[in-house]
């Protein structure tokens, strides 16, 4: 399956990327794609590399692979162009590989485990700009989960979007949670862990005891300018759901909120 005639390219550069080195990377993505047991709708590519950005690793790589199921995505930061694009393939090929052992068990997504090597990518994440806060603005989109969902399910999706953290709604623990990346595999939040009655964790997650604060987006934001963290899970006032107010790598803030 993979690519076809009407698969659509979404290709984007920006900075000192040379058409070379785009056109490798174009290469090398699509071969990638072109593994993939399912039809790709949508193959979308980004680099950037802007060395006013104050980073020791100034180009960033993202590719989106789009099925008719999740997306797999890859993101990536590096001191050059073809570092970048290596890095990426090799992301995106592991973020692959699971989705097709997803395809092949289709009734459990706790198929693999989180790998030591995804584990030590993360050192390949992008750094923060560091805007002034008054400059920040506040990005708002939907978690890209669908409805009510497991735990293991969600460890599965973070680990093919490629997210640091993942907000969904668990069955287990009837409530709004936020799945976040350790140095040592995930953490759950949960808005009340007092409630959680959902049974053991997956063995690469463990529970956070603390109960999600109860913050305004103005009260949230203090909290992220005061502290430097780069993400808070809270309840919001208005209606009671979990949403998680962080810091994009752009410099800005991002809102994820549910359905």
């Amino acid at each position: 399956m993979s690519t076809d005639a009407d698969t659509r390219f979404e290709i984007s550069h920006r900075g000192g990327v040379s058409e070379p080195s785009l056109h490798k990377a174009i290469e090398k993505v699509t071969a990638v794609a072109d593994r993939c047991r399912e039809a790709i709708h949508h193959v979308e590519l980004r680099l950037v590399a802007d060395g006013r950005a104050g980073r020791s690793r100034p180009v960033l790589a993202e590719a989106t692979l789009t099925t008719k199921r999740k997306p797999v995505r890859a993101h990536v930061a590096a001191s050059t162009v073809d570092e970048a694009v290596d890095l990426l393939v090799d992301r995106l090929k592991r973020r692959l590989e699971r989705h097709e052992d997803r395809l092949r068990h289709q009734h459990d997504r706790s198929q693999g485990s989180v790998s030591a090597a995804m584990l030590a990518s993360e050192n390949d994440r992008p750094e923060f700009v560091d805007l002034p806060s008054d400059y920040r603005e506040i990005v708002r989109s939907k978690s890209f989960s669908d409805g009510s969902m497991t735990i293991e399910e969600a460890l599965f999706d973070i680990e093919q979007l490629d997210h640091s953290f993942y907000l969904f709604s668990s069955i287990e623990a009837g409530c709004d949670c936020v799945l976040e990346r350790t140095s040592s595999g995930y953490l759950l939040r949960v808005i009340d862990p007092d409630q959680y009655g959902g049974g053991p964790m997956p063995p690469t997650v463990e529970m956070s005891e603390a109960v999600a604060p109860t913050l305004g987006l103005e009260e949230a934001r203090e909290f992220l300018d005061s502290t430097g963290a780069d993400r808070v899970f809270h309840r919001d006032p208005g209606d009671g759901r979990g949403q998680v107010l962080y810091r994009r790598y752009d410099g800005h803030y991002g809102l994820v909120t549910l359905d």
